[in-house]
C-alpha cells in the first residue's frame, strides 16, 4: 500500500493504452494473489511435515484428540489463514478503490 501512487500511474497508463476497468481489476487480483501467496505457502509446505515429524517425539498416545499435534497444527493454520485472508481482502479492496479508475 505504500506504493499506491506508483500503482496509480501504472494503471492510468494501462487505461490510456486501452485496457478496460475489468481487465485491470483481474490483473490487480492476479498480482495480489502472487504477491501474498508467495510468502505464505512455502513456509506451510515446509513447516507442516517438520511439525508432524516432531510430534512423534512424545510417547504415542500421550497427545490424542484435540491435543494431538495434527489437530493443533490444523487449528493454528486455520486461524492464521483466516486472519491472513481478512488482511489480504482489506488491502486489496483499499488498493483497488485507490488505484483503479472510477466508473464502469
Amino acid at each position: 500500500l505504500s506504493e499506491t501512487e506508483r500503482y496509480r500511474r501504472q494503471f492510468q497508463l494501462l487505461q490510456k493504452l486501452g485496457m478496460d476497468r475489468r481487465e485491470m481489476a483481474k490483473a490487480l487480483g492476479r498480482q495480489f494473489t502472487i504477491y501474498y501467496a508467495l510468502p505464505a505457502v512455502p513456509p506451510v509446505l515446509i513447516g507442516i511435515p517438520f511439525i508432524l515429524h516432531l510430534s512423534r517425539a512424545p510417547e504415542p498416545g500421550v497427545m490424542v484428540g484435540m491435543n494431538s499435534p495434527g489437530a493443533i497444527v490444523a487449528i493454528s493454520l486455520g486461524i492464521f489463514f483466516l486472519i491472513y485472508a481478512i488482511y489480504i481482502l482489506l488491502a486489496y479492496t483499499n488498493l483497488r478503490r485507490n488505484i483503479l479508475p472510477q466508473g464502469a
